[in-house]
């Protein structure tokens, strides 16, 4: 025995002991109950001041007291943790404790509105501690219980429940031991009415019944090796699965925010294929993609995805569609679109080519953002609007007009990739180099070739066309820049015949250090034998 512990009896025929904590209060830690005893009392510590606070922590005492039929809280217990075993037999609490509702079970109020105003009704959430192993024939009604605490059914004999929908969160450990799992698995799940208990590690189809309030409890038990399809009824549902499976069925009435919430949870690389069932109003699966009813816009493709082969009847593609598919590398728009919304390529790690459809209007904010291999983009000329946060690896932009779009958002930001946009007037190539991409500031409303002109005869810093790209890369190459010089090779910025003459001018200099990497660049590119050198 603890040489702390002390022992009272504050009613005939029940011992407690008990020990001071060291905050001044006490804790019951042992009980004795002599076999003739049918209600237990549990009170405060008698002391000369009247009764000091106690607790109650008898949880993993191994006595049980099968003929105590009730049990009795006085108003100074702070906290009470027992076992059901330990009264298996209670039916009734009898609380002068405002912590503590009186009633068949043990119940724990919390009161939700502790500040409130006087002419304020308080508001509790009710919280079952105990049970108390009820037998066979007798049902758990929770109708008024919001919260099943640890082992809160634990060893009870039925496996009869009322009121379950109303539950709304119960701990891991609440239905140990009990009757309910013993149950059968039905289509792969253990139920405790509308409870979701456990499911069938062994089973790879399973179907979430659809009055399932919460799946706090089976998260970690839903097996990511052997799981391959799960049917939910209630995108709730979802939040509390670990690992999503390779096809998920969403069974309901499917809305954008259900769609949002699946872009969220989809962080890994398992889910190959959504199917939504015809009870969805507003969307539809083919090929394990999600589409608007009438199919106009492609709403969310699976990250797993390598290959998509968008219908031609898809006019927009969805906020976070393709969202960290990492697997994706080629994408071709039909006809038909128009808009890509935010965020919809994002994250597309591996996307390396996009071909964009003439008759696409606006490309959102953050469409393509992140997608580091993603190095050249040819724009239609009906696009009208780039957002900000695209394209920020591209090297090179081809289009057919001026680029106002471009000077007005991605000037905002210096893309430290960019080397050039090509485009027409009037039939005529021009190229706007990286510096005037970055530094252009006009109020003009789009460009016009007399600016373009003018801007031709400015300083190396404020280069605009293709006749000054060789004074562009003379200019890198003096400050030994050559990566960026490489890059305008890769994408054919430069001619062989600029390229001879800027190393006809080096050699003249004897500038050998600049005329061996010209000559590595066209070794590189295959064109050394197109020059003729003395």
């Amino acid at each position: 025995m603890d040489k702390n512990m002390h022992k009272i009896s504050v009613q005939d025929g029940v011992a407690l002991y008990y020990i001071q904590n060291d905050d001044g209060t006490n804790k019951y830690i042992d009980i004795d109950v002599e076999d003739d005893v049918k209600s237990v009392s549990f009170i405060g510590i008698p002391s000369i001041n009247g009764l000091e606070i106690a607790s109650v922590e008898l949880f993993d005492i191994k006595k049980v007291f099968p003929n105590v039929k009730s049990i009795s809280i006085g108003k100074d217990i702070e906290d009470i943790n027992i076992s059901n075993r330990m009264f298996p037999n209670v039916r009734y609490i009898n609380s002068s404790n405002d912590k503590y509702k009186s009633g068949d079970m043990l119940v724990k109020m919390i009161r939700l509105n502790v500040n409130a105003g006087r002419y304020e009704e308080p508001k509790y959430e009710y919280h079952l501690l105990n049970s108390f192993c009820l037998l066979e024939s007798e049902v758990l009604d929770v109708t008024e219980i919001d919260v099943l605490e640890q082992h809160a059914i634990c060893g009870c004999l039925t496996n009869k429940i009322k009121g379950s929908e109303h539950i709304q969160s119960y701990n891991n450990s609440a239905f140990e031991e009990s009757a309910f799992l013993t149950n059968d698995y039905i289509d792969g799940c253990k139920m405790a009415g509308s409870l979701l208990l456990d499911v069938d590690k062994n089973n790879e189809n399973i179907i979430i019944p659809d009055d399932v309030v919460d799946l706090h409890i089976v998260t970690h038990r839903i097996s990511e090796k052997t799981l391959k399809k799960i049917t939910i009824h209630n995108i709730k549902t979802l939040q509390f699965l670990g690992r999503l499976p390779e096809e998920l069925v969403l069974d309901f009435d499917v809305n954008y925010d259900d769609i949002e919430l699946i872009s969220e949870k989809e962080r890994n690389q398992s889910l190959k294929k959504i199917t939504v069932t015809e009870k969805s109003l507003k969307y539809k699966s083919i090929d394990g993609i999600i589409y608007s009813k009438d199919g106009k816009c492609l709403a969310k493709c699976p990250i797993t995805k390598e290959h998509v082969d968008i219908p031609d009847a898809v006019e927009s593609i969805g906020t976070k569609a393709f969202q960290n598919n990492r697997n994706i590398s080629e994408i071709k728009f039909p006809q038909n679109v128009k808009n890509v919304l935010s965020s919809a390529f994002d994250g597309c790690y591996n996307l390396k080519s996009i071909t964009l459809n003439e008759g696409l209007q606006k490309i959102a904010d953050n469409a393509f953002k992140g997608n580091p291999n993603l190095r050249f983009v040819d724009i239609p000329e009906s696009v009208e609007y780039i957002g900000v946060n695209n394209f920020e690896s591209v090297i090179k932009f081809t289009m057919k007009r001026p680029p106002d779009f471009l000077v007005n958002e991605f000037t905002k930001k210096d893309n430290g990739n960019l080397i050039s946009v090509e485009f027409n007037i009037e039939g005529r190539p021009y190229v706007l180099l990286k510096s005037s991409l970055i530094k252009t500031k006009t109020e003009q409303k789009g460009w016009h070739e007399e600016e373009i002109k003018y801007r031709s005869d400015l300083t190396f810093g404020n280069a605009a066309c293709r006749d000054n790209v060789c004074e562009y890369v003379k200019n890198l190459i003096e400050h030994k820049r050559y990566e960026e010089v490489k890059e305008f090779f890769g994408y054919n910025l430069i001619s062989s015949e600029e390229v001879k003459s800027i190393l006809e001018q080096y050699s003249e200099n004897e500038n050998v250090e600049a005329a061996a990497f010209l000559l590595e660049c066209l070794e590189d590119n295959n064109e050394k034998d197109m020059l003729k050198i003395d």
